[in-house]
Parts: C-alpha cells; structure tokens; sequence
C-alpha cells in the first residue's frame, strides 16, 4: 500500500483507540486492586503471539505480564461463577463477549480480504 492505510484501517485505529480510553475512563472512577491472574493470562497470550508475528516487544510485554502474573500469585482472585454474579455483572460480562465475538470476526474478515 506504498506507505498510505486504507480508510477503513485508520477508522479502526481510531475506534479502538476511543474504547481504550473510554475503558480508562470508567476505570479510574472504581478503585480495584489488579487482578494478576490476568496478567498471567496476558502474558501466557502474548508471549506465543509476539513470536508468531516477529514482535520482540509483543514477547518482550508478554514475559513481564506472565512474571508479574507469577510473582504475585498468592494475591491471585478467585473467580466468580456464572450463577454467583450479580445482574449487572453478568450484563457486563455478556458485552464484553459480544465485543470481543464482533472484533475477531472482523478480524477473520479483514484477515480473508486483505
């Protein structure tokens, strides 16, 4: 593409960007400690991911997530099932599957076309 992204590209950026900072928003107003399972996760993640794609930062990101995940693993939450969360837990949980559905299955499209 000589150096120029496709419009589509450049919207993607920006709404991605928008639901990054609108996610540090609504996070910043409720005061959690982390959750270093997720780190763990994170990283366990990314680790694969940064070397499939030849991203030593990506690998370079996923080995501190797993280690600070690993290091605090006594501090680690236990997870709630479905049938103990409360209503709006589970509405949240529902969205956040929905989204994550919807930007793989972009993905996949954006993976076939291009």
């Amino acid at each position: 593409m000589d150096g120029q992204y496709s419009p589509v590209f450049i919207i993607l950026i920006i709404i991605v960007l928008l639901l990054g900072v609108t996610m540090m928003i609504l996070a910043r107003k409720q005061k959690r400690k982390p959750n270093y399972k997720t780190f763990f996760i994170l990283g366990i993640t990314w680790i694969p991911i940064g070397i499939a794609i030849d991203n030593r930062m990506f690998t370079i990101a996923g080995i501190v997530f797993m280690l600070v995940g690993l290091l605090n693993k006594s501090k680690w939450k236990k997870e709630k099932k479905w049938s103990e969360l409360t209503p709006s837990e589970k509405k949240l949980k529902l969205i956040v599957i929905i989204c994550l559905s919807v930007f793989i299955l972009v993905g996949i499209i954006f993976m076939i076309i291009y």
